[in-house]
């Protein structure tokens, strides 16, 4: 699933780790702290990981504690310098920024286990141009007795300085809470056994010290105006990673896991129990560290609310310098005999597509040959079944099902391999009388067409089907006949004229599904490649109208025809796609369907605010160079629903752009929205023919569920005009989110809908005109 694009460095590491268990009473502040037991118990193990296997110096690494008392006593049994209190952990992060070792490329690693609290409401930071991580705060142990409030935002601002000014990359893990109920939950793991909380008052402190002031102004903020505090970098950090326990409306659990004496955070110890499972020197990546947390933590009981969510560089690899590349893959599951993935026709799956089963280890680079990996060797997958939001698959190979069930077990993953369209769709072949070569071209591209199933030449389609004949001879006299020309026994010929050849048509529509063959329309046809005298082919819709933007292509030029076929691959892909050709519904099947009434989705001028002018048939429009606001809104449904938001462009390239590669779905509250900003372009001309104009179609699947499935199989790369354009090129368009995602990863029974929003860019002239 993912493989590093980069080589190893030689970069030295650096960690801080904070587990706050006991906090000191104290009354300067009217909140109650309940005790824990797992979060020293979280660093230490931590600790020992980064010693043991990433050889982290000893001296390199800073613990900071706060356990519980055990002989009854109300103090620590850590030295005060040792207490995680601001005052402690600001030193520590200073301690890191001015070692003079520390260079650019090296890595920090911090740690924080222990219960967070929200200092504002969280629908507040968000009014006020907040975020989800504005208003939330992490718990010292002193607060009662005067220490400040550790704010995510204050974190931020110390993170941003090591990445800016250091040129270090930084992990950053929060095994707590920052929801509005805001302190992270002990229970006991497989028994309904539990510590509840003592929660505080409306769950929020809004108490000001003169310590908060003065951490506040270190932090360049005026605590007069917190209601007005600008978002916190760790919601969209860069050169950073940001690694949550769970989303801002949900709780950090800490339990006794099997063969464990006492608790530890459950996303400390599923992330230890990946990371031990793989080699020091090939981590995985944050996001595949997060998909295990999700699958591990779906197997407890009771089964803890809380998804582990991303935010930066979730593709990196786990404390690690190299970028990693993860193609899309979903969940793999066994259904009593059936095996089962969470993708389905709203993902672009039909009967036929092939996937494959992986174990997680062969992400981190496992060859076959490999000793250790050879037992759990991908397995190729066929999907027999497809619904709105899961298909049954089977393996290719019967004899193979062993070694998919260890698979499974190990929390293995399906990725996609060749896609299936969802109907028969044919390509015509014209070629011009000068191409002498016709069978040669012809046999090439059928062999390339067919890697997708249900893709082929007219040529190749069945012959239509025939039940019966009605032969009239030179006399006009009629003789009934089977499909092989056999007269129908006792039957006589019948006296007819040409016009009753009008009368059989109105009389055979008595009976559904009966025609005549002559009857039958030319075989559909969805794309031709039409070659003309100078060996160019070009791509062209049913009706002969050249695809826009597409340049003609040679069948002389080595692998000509072969690219040819790739492109005709996916313009189909692409179709079936737009056109949500893949369900029957165009869209969600009853049982499935959201109503889209209680959501927005409207574009309009970013310097101006007001929505762009729409024609009658809902069509928006803009002009080259004009800055473009999205927004989708949940204005209307209860509960909250997660957001994934693409655009079908112009390079016929299907696009994810909410949420961004390795990172989680945006979890959308009535009255909250997801902004992204872009700019209207319009690509040059390839041929005289193009239109002026471009279309766009901006997409947003909107899931309200549980477990959100996983819609990254539906990203399609572009077909550029220029071959040395590459993916990534096509990718810098400026579109930013303003709201970073939260995501949960898995696929559940719940609803779904969409909503399209269509974009057309032209000359101002052409727009003014309209």
């Amino acid at each position: 699933m993912t493989a590093p694009t980069g080589g190893t460095t030689q970069a030295r590491r650096w960690a801080l780790l904070i587990g706050v268990d006991h906090c000191l009473p104290g009354s300067l502040r009217d909140v109650a702290i309940p005790p824990l037991r797992g979060c020293v118990r979280d660093v230490r193990a931590v600790e020992n990981y980064l010693k043991t296997e990433v050889k982290v110096p000893l001296n390199r690494i800073t613990v900071l504690t706060a356990s519980r008392p055990t002989d009854g006593n109300r103090e620590m049994e850590e030295q005060e310098s040792q207490w995680p209190t601001y005052n402690n952990i600001m030193k520590a992060l200073g301690k890191i920024y001015g070692d003079r070792e520390l260079r650019k490329g090296d890595l920090v690693y911090i740690h924080y286990s222990g219960h967070g609290i929200r200092r504002r409401e969280l629908k507040d930071c968000i009014v006020a141009e907040g975020d989800r991580f504005s208003g939330a705060a992490f718990i010292p142990p002193d607060v009662r007795r005067g220490g400040a409030y550790l704010t995510a935002y204050q974190l931020g601002v110390e993170v941003r300085k090591l990445v800016d000014d250091k040129g270090v990359r930084v992990t950053l893990v929060l095994d707590c809470c920052y929801s509005g109920s805001g302190l992270r939950t002990s229970t006991v793991a497989g028994s309904s056994e539990a510590e509840p909380c003592v929660r505080s008052i409306d769950k929020i402190d809004t108490s000001q010290l003169e310590s908060d002031n003065k951490a506040d102004a270190a932090a360049g903020l005026d605590s007069r105006a917190v209601a007005f505090q600008p978002r916190s970098w760790l919601e969209r950090p860069y050169g950073c990673t940001v690694l949550t326990a769970c989303g801002p409306d949900e709780e950090a659990k800490e339990v006794v896991f099997a063969g464990e004496s006492d608790k530890y955070g459950v996303l400390t110890y599923w992330t230890l129990d990946i990371l031990r499972s793989c080699p020091a020197t090939r981590p995985p990546s944050y996001a595949t560290v997060r998909e295990y947390v999700i699958a591990k933590s779906r197997l407890m009981l009771p089964k803890p609310r809380q998804t582990p969510t991303v935010h930066g560089d979730g593709l990196y690899e786990y404390f690690g310098v190299r970028p990693l590349t993860q193609k899309p893959s979903c969940c793999i599951l066994k259904n009593n005999e059936d095996y089962v993935i969470r993708v389905g026709h709203a993902q672009g799956v039909a009967k036929g597509a092939l996937y494959e089963a992986v174990a997680g280890a062969w992400e981190l680079g496992a060859s076959v040959g490999d000793e250790d990996q050879t037992s759990l060797a991908p397995v190729q997958l066929t999907v027999d079944e497809a619904d709105d939001l899961s298909s049954r698959v089977r393996p290719v190979h019967a004899e193979d099902e062993p070694r998919l069930d260890k698979i499974i077990e190990s929390n293995g993953r399906a990725v996609l391999q060749i896609w299936a369209l969802p109907a028969e769709t044919f390509v015509k072949l014209e070629c011009a009388p000068g191409v002498s070569d016709r069978e040669a071209i012809k046999k090439v591209l059928s062999s390339h067409l067919k890697k997708t199933p249900r893709l082929r030449l007219t040529e190749e389609a069945p012959a239509e089907k025939e039940s019966f004949r009605a032969v009239i001879n030179e006399q006009r006299m009629a003789d009934t006949r089977d499909a092989s020309g056999v007269s129908r026994p006792r039957l006589p010929l019948m006296s007819v004229r040409e016009a009753m050849k009008k009368v059989l048509p109105s009389h055979r529509k008595k009976t559904s599904r009966l025609r005549l063959t002559e009857e039958a329309p030319a075989e559909k046809v969805s794309f031709k490649v039409v070659i003309n005298e100078q060996q160019m082919a070009d791509i062209q819709d049913a009706s002969g109208v050249s695809w826009p933007r597409l340049p003609l292509m040679s069948v002389r030029d080595q692998d000509g025809v072969q690219e040819i076929a790739e492109v005709v691959r996916q313009l189909a892909r692409y179709e079936a796609l737009r056109g949500f050709q893949y369900s029957k519904n165009n869209g969600p099947r009853t049982h499935r369907a959201l109503s889209p009434e209680g959501f927005s989705f409207l574009p309009s001028d970013y310097h101006t605010h007001e929505t762009l002018r729409k024609d009658p048939e809902n069509v928006y429009w803009a002009v080259p160079g004009q800055e473009i606001e999205f927004v989708f809104e949940n204005n209307g449904h209860s509960g909250a629903v997660y957001v994934f938001i693409f655009c079908f462009d112009e390079d016929h390239c299907i696009k994810q752009l909410e949420p961004e590669p390795g990172e989680s779905a945006e979890k959308l509250e009535v009255g909250q929205c997801i902004e992204l900003r872009g700019t209207a372009t319009i690509k040059p001309k390839v041929k005289q023919a193009d239109p002026a104009e471009v279309k766009e179609i901006f997409r947003a699947y909107v899931y309200s569920g549980d477990y959100p499935p996983p819609w990254e199989e539906l990203q399609l790369p572009g077909v550029s005009a220029d071959p040395q354009e590459t993916e990534d090129d096509a990718d810098s368009d400026g579109r930013r989110t303003k709201i970073k995602p939260r995501h949960k990863g898995l696929n559940g029974d719940g609803r779904w809908t969409y909503l399209d929003l269509t974009l057309i860019t032209s000359p101002k002239t052409v727009v003014a005109a309209t």
